[in-house]
């Protein structure tokens, strides 16, 4: 029993001699661990303060060879689930999502990671000027940057989870963008926009104007308080002075 002992802490002395640096968490598992060649490896805990207004927020997730791969988590710094996000060649691809302290969704991102060798892609994109409607597509070809490109559906929700926009890119591109605001005090909706956008220039080629205003219509007692006061005149107020 006492060989099996002491092998096993040769096997795990020799595993983190390994590492140039390394930590421990409370059951003894090693994170944030770099290699010799200075090396982000496997799981890590990125913890990233308030600064300049924006909240901050704690990421768990993990690297191969100092770049992000795979699922990360994104917490609130009380320990708040707020996002989740999905990582190849340490770039951004996939949906990804954030969360309110409520767990509400509040933004979807679409991502389209690159991988490093490429510098041009070709894709089929609406031609709205020859179609509105869509139907008919054109092939673009798209000098890439090497990072990540905005890549589907980018939506954003308000506090009662209402989408209030959507904006559709194609390889970093504005392609579609759709508008519909709310104001839950008077019960206005300010309306619906649609804009369209040719891929080559960035221009808006085709838009829907604002729908007519929704309004909720005013209680009985207001809109007689209204006519009361629509017939009185307008009292002058003195303001104390002598002249």
């Amino acid at each position: 029993m006492r060989y099996i002992i002491i092998f096993s802490l040769l096997i795990s002395i020799n595993g983190y001699a390994q590492y140039k640096n390394y930590e421990l968490t409370t059951k003894r598992d090693t994170i944030n661990r770099i290699d010799k060649n200075d090396l982000k490896q496997g799981k890590w805990i990125n913890r990233l303060e308030d600064n300049m207004g924006e909240p901050g927020y704690q990421e768990e997730g993990s690297y191969k060879d100092n770049e992000k791969i795979g699922r990360w988590n994104l917490y609130s710094l009380m320990g708040d689930p707020v996002g989740e996000e999905t990582y190849i060649y340490g770039q951004k691809t996939g949906k990804q999502q954030y969360f309110d302290t409520k767990g509400e969704l509040v933004r979807e991102e679409n991502w389209k990671a690159i991988t490093p060798d490429n510098m041009y892609d070709t894709v089929s994109v609406p031609n709205w000027k020859k179609d509105p409607t869509g139907n008919t597509l054109k092939t673009v070809v798209v000098k890439l940057e090497g990072n990540a490109l905005r890549h589907g559906n980018w939506k954003y929700y308000d506090d009662n989870g209402k989408l209030v926009r959507n904006d559709v890119y194609i390889l970093d591109k504005m392609s579609e963008s759709t508008t519909l605001s709310y104001d839950f005090v008077t019960g206005k909706v300010s309306g619906k926009q649609q804009i369209k956008y040719d891929i080559e220039t960035g221009k808006a080629v085709a838009q829907a104007g604002y729908e007519k205003p929704k309004v909720l219509a005013k209680p009985k007692e207001v809109l007689e308080f209204e006519k009361m006061k629509k017939g009185q005149k307008k009292k002058k107020f003195q303001d104390g002075s002598t002249r």
